[in-house]
């Protein structure tokens, strides 16, 4: 990184460059990269076409957040760092509980232990999308399996909002609908009762329409995009 602000190199999108006293300290370090383009769609929305890529359910929370401190750029840098390390608190809570229940207490503690000391573990405290993104992801697999599959998929729902990529919960979810109804299936055959909810194996995802939530991130938001295109044309 250049040692003076570069808009160049590193660009600081119209937000306010804090390079001097307490705010300089604090908070200036985190002014790079994603963090001045999400700022920057929490300010003014989506008014330029490179940030087109970011969904806006995170831009949305730093809006909402930011208007408690006050408003303005630097509140939203506040609210963005505060929202970051909610998330990543709650992660750490979460991926304790999920792994124990799967496996044993030292293993759930040496898991988060080594989440939070991996070298790109930082990433979960800046003010980015990666730990409430897992957060979600996290969440909706830990509800599939208990079988609540609505609110896994309108968990998977906001991570899609959150990072594209969220999309891709729907192998999981729709992994975690074939597990349990073949289970259940084997259960059945084995005391003799015959499931009729469930006939053929492959129908087994489709026959849980909550897992698909996730998709309706990914569409409703290149749709909106593809509006926006159309009536700037």
């Amino acid at each position: 990184l250049p040692p003076e602000p570069d808009e160049a190199v590193r660009p600081y999108l119209g937000e306010p460059i804090l390079d001097e006293g307490v705010g300089g300290l604090l908070l200036g370090p985190w002014q790079r990269f994603d963090a001045n383009r999400y700022l920057r769609i929490a300010r003014l929305g989506y008014d330029d076409e490179q940030n087109s890529v970011f969904p806006p359910l995170y831009p949305l929370l730093i809006r909402a957040v930011g208007a408690l401190f006050g408003g303005g750029s630097v509140a939203n840098l506040i609210a963005a760092i505060l929202i970051g390390n909610m998330a990543a608190v709650a992660l750490f809570a979460l991926l304790h509980r999920f792994v124990w229940q799967e496996t044993d207490q030292p293993t759930a503690t040496r898991t988060v232990v080594y989440l939070a000391l991996f070298p790109a573990g930082f990433f979960l405290l800046a003010p980015y999308t990666e730990s409430l993104f897992i957060l979600f992801s996290l969440a909706a697999i830990w509800r599939a399996r208990d079988g609540r599959f609505w609110q896994a998929g309108a968990l998977g729902l906001l991570a899609s909002l959150t990072r594209l990529t969220g999309w891709a919960l729907v192998v999981p979810l729709a992994y975690e609908v074939w597990k349990q109804n073949t289970k259940h299936r084997t259960r059945n055959t084995e005391y003799g009762i015959r499931n009729t909810k469930y006939g053929n194996l492959w129908r087994l995802p489709f026959a849980e329409p909550g897992i698909w939530l996730p998709l309706l991130g990914l569409i409703g938001f290149r749709s909106e995009e593809h509006t926006s295109e159309l009536q700037s044309h």
